[in-house]
């Protein structure tokens, strides 16, 4: 944000080179900051662009040509995605993005949003006001492109990070709009520092103080949060899963930290199954999408579990539910013309497994999972177990 500026005041060797550094080193942590990357660039042409700036132009354009060509090496791994990509594809509406990004601030019951809407309403109507040169509230030449190069960083995050989200349809979560709003309050406090008040400067550090001070309980709170519970749930199993017991993960996704803190006696397997977790190169992790009955296998080892009179314990962060309309239904095989999300797959796999167990056992239980601090929802699973008396074997 800043380097990009301090070139539309004069390129220098060691301003291209940190600019160059920096926005290649930015796309490759994170590929979404390349949205990011590209407005600081737009904004900073549109400013030397009015001073007629070319050379400068062309500079700031190439620094952004680099950084793109820098993700070259990656466009196979983009191109291998196009195999799995519709499973994250949930067709997440603009609306969508919108809400979450009202829960990122907090919601309208907390000030932290109205703060929001009343410092960026205020610094767009001002960066507006002030590219008409109205001579009440004359500006500098200087602060009237920094309200531009402001408004316009502030604007393209917005919009291309709200057009890249709906243009792929890729569920998303709060945590997914951080950089934005990264770039937009950067962009927001560029435009209020142009104030010619002198009273300005310190409104600006109140607003900030404001600000620490609404969301300073809010992360306390969060801090206090335990990431996940998968660790406790192992460390049960590991006490009370004797041999011949079953663990079945599902989401597969759970089975990466499980496998961390689960003792190597234990026997468990995930849903869908994985040669490895994390994918390693060379895992073909859609495999169990693409065959049909890829879940039988599995439903096979649970009911050998459940008739040899051994227990089948299920860790889950989906709800145990059976299918609301009776039996479920097959599963189609994922094809190239049938690409449903990922949720076809791990809601159907989910009634399919609580189906055989349902059928299988005779006694069902909820373990108790005990901790003392709050989990992340969206990690924390819960802990089944299923069982059968063995049944005799018939005299001959």
């Amino acid at each position: 944000f800043g380097l990009f500026w301090r070139l539309t005041q004069g390129v220098t060797a060691a301003r291209v080179a940190w600019t160059t550094v920096v926005a290649v080193l930015s796309v490759q942590t994170l590929y979404t900051n390349s949205l990011l990357v590209f407005a600081f660039a737009v904004a900073a042409v549109a400013v030397t662009a009015r001073r007629r700036q070319w050379r400068t132009a062309l500079v700031i354009l190439a620094i952004g040509a680099i950084a793109a060509v820098s993700l070259l090496p990656y466009l196979s791994l983009f191109w291998q995605m196009q195999a799995w990509a519709s499973l994250g594809q949930v067709n997440f509406s603009l609306s969508n993005s919108l809400f979450k990004l009202y829960i990122a601030l907090l919601g309208s019951a907390h000030a932290l949003l109205w703060l929001w809407v009343a410092m960026l309403s205020l610094s767009l109507v001002l960066a507006v006001w002030w590219q008409r040169s109205v001579p009440a509230l004359e500006q500098s030449v200087e602060s009237r492109d920094l309200a531009l190069y402001g408004l316009i960083c502030a604007v393209l995050a917005f919009v291309g990070t709200m057009g890249f989200y709906r243009a792929v349809g890729w569920g998303t979560n709060v945590w997914y709009y951080l950089p934005m709003l990264a770039a937009m309050a950067a962009g927001v406090d560029l435009i209020l520092a142009q104030s010619r008040f002198h009273w300005a400067a310190l409104a600006r550090g109140g607003i900030g103080l404001l600000g620490v001070a609404l969301l300073s309980r809010v992360v306390f709170g969060f801090s206090e949060f335990r990431a996940s519970n998968i660790d406790l749930i192992a460390n049960i199993l590991g006490e009370r899963a004797t041999p011949g017991d079953l663990v079945v993960v599902w989401p597969s996704a759970e089975g990466i930290t499980f496998q961390r803190y689960v003792k190597p006696s234990v026997d468990w397997t995930s849903i869908p199954t994985a040669p490895h977790l994390p994918s390693i190169p060379g895992d073909d992790f859609m495999l169990p999408y693409r065959e049909r009955n890829s879940l039988r296998p599995t439903l096979d080892r649970i009911r050998q579990t459940l008739q040899d009179g051994h227990r089948v314990w299920v860790a889950s962060t989906w709800p145990l539910q059976p299918f609301p309309d009776g039996r479920p239904r097959e599963i189609e095989p994922l094809t190239s013309s049938f690409r449903p999300p990922a949720g076809y797959y791990l809601r159907g796999w989910g009634y399919q497994l609580v189906e055989e167990l349902q059928r299988d056992a005779a006694s069902i239980s909820r373990v108790q999972v005990d901790c003392d601090q709050p989990i992340n929802p969206y990690e924390q699973s819960s802990l089944t177990v299923f069982f059968r008396e063995k049944q005799p074997t018939p005299a001959p």
